[in-house]
């Protein structure tokens, strides 16, 4: 039997395209991915809202207040990424790339730390020195939430 390569393409659709217009269409459907997984303005403030709350926690009374504000903060926390889901179509899972990763791994530990030293202000009887604490929590998750963004879209573009 011989097969006529021919045949099996479509005469309607014209020439295919070549190696070079293929990798230049991914290059500009990274780069629109990349606008499209930005968050909404309102997502990093709410991101850094969460994270004062829980940085804030300790100084709330009791371990079953400070474990009800932890779980809110913590479901407000879990629902913003399938609110940023329903706007945009994407589900973002994992950073792009390993600079997403310790830039993520570093917010953590930092946020981490402003905990710990709740703690500490909380046991050493200085309970407003907490919302100081706080406001770091937020300072730290607001801009460094933007900062991310960016390097996702770049770690994203270059993909």
């Amino acid at each position: 039997m011989v097969v006529d390569m021919e045949s099996d393409f479509d005469a309607g659709r014209g020439p295919e395209p070549s190696a070079r217009d293929s990798l230049a269409a991914i290059a500009v459907d990274r780069r629109r991915l990349g606008r499209l997984a930005s968050a909404p303005p309102w997502y990093y403030p709410a991101v850094g809202l969460g994270t004062a709350v829980v940085v804030a926690s300790p100084a709330f009374g009791s371990p079953v207040a400070m474990a009800i504000a932890c779980a809110l903060a913590a479901t407000g926390l879990a629902v913003l990424p399938s609110l940023f889901a329903r706007r945009t179509g994407l589900s973002i899972s994992r950073p792009a790339g390993a600079g997403g990763v310790v830039f993520l791994v570093a917010l953590a530990l930092i946020v981490l730390l402003l905990l710990m030293a709740s703690v500490v202000l909380v046991v050493l009887d200085s309970r407003p020195w907490v919302a100081l604490t706080a406001a770091a929590g937020f300072l730290v998750q607001y801009p460094g939430g933007l900062l991310y963004d960016r390097i996702y879209r770049a770690e994203l573009s270059r993909a």
